[in-house]
């Protein structure tokens, strides 16, 4: 579903992915890991467009990114490819990045309205839907200020999936949680890898990989050094 060839970034003088080439394949969940400063993240960005590289491409189910200037602005065309890769590919931020004025039922109804043009009533359903599947119910009218860490990603998951999309990136999902919050959301991504939901998840949690991950690559110094059964890699 998603093919990186070649792709190349620097960040001034210092080379972030050097040639990357790597497929993704539809329906499996694949960890990428490996020591900090890597690439592992900004791999991820590249995929859904959030960081332009300097050399090769990106295909994601048909929709072709190439490289291009961190500096020049997007054309109408690249513009509208952007947006349908992001449909396509729905992004989980480390951070959470939550509307801190919205409830959780509103955070995940959000984008399916106003993206998607989605009706409210339809939106909301759907919203109370993926709440229960991630398991907070009991939490859609609570604010951000109001819910744990483990709680703000299992919300930000769901807003993920309100929109539908064929895939998700996953940037460190577990990273800032403790053991019990890890184990929540660890438990709602093995659910998600068991309902067949492509997923592309960039970890330092050795567990998370074993438990959910169908393949890990391991970057190191922006090249791949490992690819394989989780269990080979690690």
């Amino acid at each position: 579903m998603i093919e990186v060839d070649g792709v190349r970034k620097a960040f001034a003088s210092r080379v972030v992915l050097d040639g990357v080439s790597v497929r993704f394949e539809r329906g499996r969940v694949c960890a990428l890991i490996g020591p900090s400063g890597g690439g592992k993240s900004t791999l991820l960005r590249c995929i859904n467009g959030l960081e332009r590289f300097d050399s090769g491409r990106v295909e994601v189910d048909g929709l072709v990114l190439g490289p291009s200037s961190a500096s020049a602005r997007p054309g109408e065309a690249e513009r509208a490819t952007l947006r349908a890769i992001r449909l396509k590919a729905g992004m989980v931020f480390q951070h959470y990045g939550l509307f801190a004025h919205m409830s959780a039922l509103e955070n995940v109804m959000e984008a399916p309205i106003h993206v998607r043009g989605v009706p409210r009533a339809e939106a909301r359903e759907r919203a109370a839907q993926l709440l229960a599947r991630v398991g907070l119910s009991h939490r859609r009218d609570a604010f951000p200020r109001e819910l744990s860490g483990g709680e703000h990603q299992r919300v930000a998951i769901a807003r993920a999936l309100a929109m539908d999309p064929e895939a998700l990136l996953l940037d460190e999902p577990t990273s800032a949680l403790d053991p019990d919050r890890k184990a929540e959301v660890t438990r709602v991504l093995a659910d998600l890898a068991g309902a067949g939901v492509t997923m592309l998840l960039v970890t330092h949690e050795s567990a998370v990989v074993r438990e959910i991950a169908d393949r890990a690559i391991c970057l190191r110094e922006g090249r791949v050094v490992a690819d394989g059964a989780p269990s080979e890699v690690l």
